[in-house]
């Protein structure tokens, strides 16, 4: 089918409140296939890496990472990470092992089995669903379901040289995509109520739209697609799980989580017509938190009170290294850890851990386990007094004071001092800063840095031990 040209400028019909989607224009079925992320083959092992570990200095004191690898692969790499049963489960990627399990587990690591069987490429996507396990695989787009782990089932034929490397529950459903890579059209999304039986609810038609992800945000199904005749990104947008809306994009989204209100986008600049980096999507267009200067920004996902995200330094030959990325406020990013395969391409939350996974095109990959360490905090008052809140209204007549608590002070600066400042008064640091204006008028919406030196007059700033 093809992709209808039409701008909106009203909601999406049955969008919450105050989210809108992406403008939508149109574009051309035709032109020539982009390189995409499938192909060729090898079958090596990898050797095992520590990694140089990053600090980060929270509200609650410095929070250290950590990074440890725990397992490697036969294979190439690892494609999908996903907790099932108080445990870890690692999809890999390499080719010619379609007669092997192509799944570990972790702890104890070891490969699962008889396992995942019959998998031509990769495990491209882990979901649990209904308390079992599923796997969505290229290049033969099936899609598998298990209830131990160990052993497995296919639920759908894919067909062949289809890529399926997306899966989401939303009402009540079990949403997968696929694309057809081999001629390059019928690019769909599924669902399926009880994971066996499976319906297709949107499919592309002669376009060929490469769709890789879908994720769910505040009542809405997101899909994201490249067209690869021309390398535009697209996001398709759903309330009900059938009837869809095509939304050109700024650039070729990779992955996205919704996190703390917000939809967190990760982008590639590769088969794509703008940048790496990542997105926040509160409504409207999505707006770029964090340029990458690798090639991919492979997931994102929340642990430890903030946001994480993998890189990539490219695609199979590429050279290069990778990182995981961190977050405490969505604006200011940092690596803490870095790692020597050239691709961070999944990472995952189990119990107290985050966890990585990475490939190396022809030498393996790993999986590494971030350990968090948060130190003493030394500077913390020891009695129970509460912070005099008056302190910061007495220290400057264009600082207001809006919310107080024994140990918190909130509210709006108007001379231009930043956060820092309007906390120091009180001996406290800056937790959280909004936009903001006089009068205790809080921009929630407008989420800041503690430390940005901007040009804000006024902004409204909270203080506090978190």
């Amino acid at each position: 089918m093809r992709l209808q040209a039409i701008v909106l400028a009203v909601l999406l019909a049955g969008c919450s409140d105050g989210f809108t989607p992406w403008t939508r224009t149109e574009v051309d079925d035709s032109g020539e296939s982009t390189d995409d992320e499938t192909g060729g083959e090898t079958d090596t092992n990898g050797g095992s890496h520590d990694t140089d570990p990053g600090e980060d200095t929270g509200p609650e004191g410095a929070h250290t990472y950590s990074c440890t690898a725990i397992g490697s692969s036969y294979s190439d790499g690892f494609f999908a990470l996903r907790g099932f049963s108080g445990r870890l489960y690692a999809g890999q990627f390499g080719y010619g092992h379609e007669g092997s399990s192509m799944l570990y587990r972790y702890s104890p690591w070891e490969l699962t089995s008889p396992g995942l069987t019959g998998v031509s490429e990769s495990v491209c996507a882990l979901r649990e669903f209904e308390d079992r396990l599923y796997a969505n695989t290229e290049s033969s787009g099936d899609i598998y379901r298990s209830s131990d782990g160990s052993s497995w089932e296919r639920v759908h034929d894919g067909g062949s040289h289809t890529i399926g490397c997306g899966l989401e529950e939303h009402g009540g459903y079990l949403y997968a995509v696929n694309y057809d890579n081999g001629d390059k059209h019928h690019g769909k999304i599924l669902r399926s109520a009880d994971g066996g039986s499976w319906d297709t609810v949107y499919d592309s038609g002669s376009t060929s739209l490469y769709l890789r992800e879908i994720t769910s945000h505040d009542g809405t199904l997101v899909a994201l697609a490249v067209n690869e005749s021309d390398s535009q990104g697209w996001a398709l947008l759903s309330t009900d799980g059938t009837s869809w809306s095509a939304y050109e994009t700024a650039t070729r989204f990779f992955r996205g989580h919704s996190w703390g209100g917000t939809l967190w986008l990760a982008s590639t600049d590769r088969s794509s017509s703008g940048a790496s980096g990542v997105w926040r999507w509160n409504g409207g267009n999505p707006t770029m938190v964090h340029a990458e200067s690798r090639h991919y920004v492979t997931e994102i996902t929340d642990f430890d009170g903030a946001l994480f995200a993998g890189t990539s330094d490219g695609w199979k030959d590429d050279e290069g290294s990778s990182a995981l990325l961190m977050s405490r406020d969505g604006t200011s990013w940092e690596e803490v850890c870095q790692f020597p395969e050239l691709a961070a391409w999944s990472i995952a939350v189990v119990d107290e851990h985050l966890y990585v996974g990475t490939w190396q095109y022809g030498d393996g990959g790993q999986v590494y386990r971030v350990d968090v360490t948060v130190e003493d905090e030394t500077d913390e008052p020891d009695d129970d007094e509460p912070v005099d809140c008056s302190l910061i209204e007495s220290s400057s007549s264009l600082r207001e004071v809006c919310e107080t608590g024994e140990s918190f002070c909130a509210g709006v600066y108007a001379d231009g001092g930043g956060c820092d400042a309007y906390c120091a008064p009180v001996d406290l640091p800056c937790t959280a800063r909004y936009g903001g204006e006089p009068g205790c008028d809080k921009e929630p919406e407008n989420v800041l840095s503690c430390s940005d030196d901007n040009t804000h007059v006024s902004d409204w700033c909270e203080c506090g031990w978190g």
